[in-house]
């Protein structure tokens, strides 16, 4: 690792790796011919068995920093650790999988430039296949450009990790001085929990331009029949702490909505933890939810279709 304590990074693009032979080449090419070129990449290749390593060996620009771990750490420590080396004042996070456009980082400094107030952006995406393949344009809410705390947490509670994916989001440095690194403990929500813990306090912001490709694949960590277990415990954990945060007066259709909508997405998976014959998993999550939860979710389920009949709205104030 070789750090050059002349250069001044506007931007610090931080990209975990763990197997990703197949499309690590063409993320580490859309980060490098960048319209905007002031950044510095930091790549820790997390005990990769393939041959990621040999792959990021082959560049030799001079911005790439690369950490190779001698363990496997796990998602968000790994994260960690480059986090804690990031040298610019804006912090950028890329999947393995994705590709940015090529005015990518241009758009978002400009953003942050013109938006001191915030310090947390995300920006929209095209969802593509494991061959590249446009799937959709990618789920956004109409949402302003600048989100307040008071809105940002119920939207955080509805809605899950808002961003919906790591690979949209940028943060101001010194957020991590103020409320900490990724929770170590957490196996896929670190980042709905990181962006909570920033947002309670500062101010989100949306770029609503399509600035990179997010690619949807069996083999991605979220995709796995243990990580959607994960996902339900994490998440239920996640949004029990933001229930404490909202006002008083939409307590009660908070606790409503998530029975109707999300005790029922989380039934849903479970029966199809039953369907595939994954009696442990389905077994887990009935664990996770209670019995009171589970058979609240399998009865609004059962009248409603999977939400397909009726899908409740939230209520915001």
């Amino acid at each position: 690792m070789h750090i050059d304590t002349q250069f001044h990074p506007k931007i610090s693009i931080l990209l975990p790796v763990f197997n990703g032979r197949r499309y690590i080449r063409e993320c580490i090419n859309s980060i490098l011919n960048q319209s905007f070129t002031n950044f510095e990449l930091l790549i820790s290749n997390d005990c990769s068995t393939d041959d990621s390593h040999n792959i990021i060996q082959e560049f030799s620009d001079p911005r790439i920093i690369y950490l190779s771990n001698q363990k496997n750490q796990g998602l968000f420590k790994n994260l960690n650790l480059i986090l804690k080396l990031a040298n610019a004042p804006i912090i950028r996070f890329i999947c393995q999988d994705d590709i940015l456009f090529s005015d990518c980082l241009e758009n978002e400094i400009l953003f942050f430039e013109n938006h001191p107030e915030i310090d947390i952006s995300f920006c929209k995406s095209h969802i593509i296949d494991r061959n590249g393949m446009t799937l959709s344009q990618g789920a956004l809410k109409d949402l302003p450009d600048v989100i307040d705390s008071h809105l940002s947490m119920q939207l955080f509670y509805y809605y899950g990790c808002i961003p919906g994916n790591l690979s949209t989001v940028c943060i101001r440095r010194k957020c991590i001085d103020e409320i900490g690194l990724f929770n170590e403990s957490l196996y896929v929500s670190g980042d709905y929990e990181m962006w909570v813990r920033i947002c309670q306090t500062k101010k989100l912001g949306v770029i609503h331009k399509h600035l990179l490709k997010v690619r949807s694949h069996d083999k991605q960590l979220s995709r796995t029949s243990e990580s959607g277990v994960r996902v339900i415990s994490e998440n239920r954990e996640i949004r029990s702490k933001i229930l404490t945060i909202l006002p008083k007066n939409v307590h009660f259709q908070a606790k409503f909505y998530c029975q109707m909508r999300q005790n029922v997405l989380d039934v849903h998976h479970s029966l199809y933890c039953l369907k595939y014959k994954k009696i442990n998993n389905f077994l887990r999550i009935l664990k996770i939810m209670g019995l009171g939860d589970f058979s609240f979710g399998l009865f609004f389920w059962l009248i409603t279709l999977n939400n397909h009949l009726y899908k409740p709205q939230p209520k915001f104030v």
